[in-house]
C-alpha cells in the first residue's frame, strides 16, 4: 500500500513541474465518414435536395464539406455535420462527395454515384410511311434511353401491325388502300414515357395519270424502241423510276405534267415496272 501511494505522489509531483500531454499518440486514426443519402447506385425521378452523412473520429472532427459533379462545389468548410441541404442534381449521372478532416489534419472522403432521370426514351427517325397495296411493310423502329434504360414499349391500335424481334414494324394482316393511324409508346424503368403518332399510307399499285383538261394522250403511240427521244414528253426508263419516287413523296408540283402522264401511261400500258 505504501508503494502505491509513493508512486502516485511521484507522478503528481512530476506533472506539476513538467507539462505532460497524456493524449499524445491518440490521434492516429482518420475520421470515418459515410454518405447515408442519396444511396450509391440508385436512380431517382426527383432530384435529391440533401446530402446526408455520418462522421466519427476517435478524438474530434474538425470540419466537413462537399462537392457535386454537376459543376457546384462548396469551397467553404462547414463545421456542422449531418446534412448539406438545398442541393440540385443534374440530369443523368451524378457523383457527390463528402470530405471530412479531424483536428490533426487527417482527411477522408466518401463518394456516391446515382442517376437522376426525368426524361423518357427518345425515338429516332420515326415518320409517316407510304407503301403499295401489294407490298409487305418492314420499317425499322429505333429508340433508346440515356438514363436508366428502356423497360417496355407498345403499339396501338393492335391487330394489323406489330414490332418483331428485329425491331421492324410489320403488317400481320393484308392492308387495303387507305391510311392507318398508329401510336408508338416507350417507357423507361422510372416510368418516364415518350410517344409519337404516325401514319402508314397504303396506295394502289395501279396509278392513274392526273386528270387535266389541257393534256390528252395520243390514241396511238409508237413503240418505245421507235420513239424519238427528242419528242416532247419522251420519258426514259430511268426517268420513270425517278418520277415514281417523286410521286410517292408528294413532289408532284416539281414535275412537268406531260412527263408525269407519259410515265404513268408507260407503267400501265407497257408494264415496264411491276409494282
Amino acid at each position: 500500500m505504501k508503494k502505491v501511494v509513493i508512486v502516485f505522489l511521484f507522478i503528481f509531483l512530476i506533472s506539476g513541474f513538467v507539462n505532460v500531454d497524456f493524449s499524445a499518440g491518440l490521434e492516429d486514426m482518420p475520421p470515418e465518414v459515410t454518405i447515408l443519402f442519396p444511396e450509391n447506385g440508385s436512380s431517382y425521378v426527383r432530384s435529391p435536395l440533401a446530402l446526408k452523412y455520418s462522421v466519427f473520429d476517435d478524438v474530434a472532427v474538425d470540419r466537413c464539406w462537399y462537392s457535386l459533379d454537376g459543376g457546384l462545389f462548396n469551397v467553404t468548410p462547414i463545421r456542422k455535420v449531418g446534412n448539406f441541404t438545398n442541393l440540385v442534381a443534374v440530369e443523368g449521372i451524378n457523383v457527390w462527395t463528402v470530405y471530412c478532416n479531424d483536428s490533426s489534419g487527417n482527411e477522408v472522403s466518401s463518394v456516391v454515384e446515382f442517376i437522376f432521370d426525368t426524361t423518357g426514351p427518345y425515338l429516332v427517325g420515326l415518320e409517316n410511311i407510304t407503301i403499295f397495296d401489294n407490298e409487305s411493310l418492314e420499317y425499322p423502329i429505333n429508340f433508346s434511353d440515356d438514363g436508366v434504360g428502356v423497360s417496355s414499349y407498345s403499339l396501338s391500335p393492335r391487330g394489323l401491325f406489330l414490332i418483331n424481334r428485329n425491331g421492324l414494324l410489320i403488317n400481320i394482316s393484308e392492308l387495303i388502300v387507305g391510311e392507318y393511324s398508329l401510336n408508338f409508346r416507350v417507357m423507361d424503368f422510372l416510368r418516364n414515357t415518350n410517344s409519337v403518332a404516325f401514319l402508314v399510307k397504303v396506295i394502289s399499285s395501279d396509278i392513274e395519270p392526273p386528270e387535266e383538261e389541257h393534256y390528252k394522250l395520243e390514241k396511238e403511240e409508237k413503240d418505245d424502241a421507235d420513239e424519238d427521244e427528242n419528242q416532247d414528253g419522251y420519258v426514259t426508263l430511268s426517268e420513270v423510276e425517278d418520277i415514281k419516287n417523286k410521286w410517292l413523296r408528294g413532289e408532284l408540283n416539281e414535275l412537268p405534267l406531260h412527263k408525269v402522264a407519259k410515265a404513268v401511261h408507260r407503267w400501265n400500258k407497257k408494264n415496264h415496272i411491276n409494282f
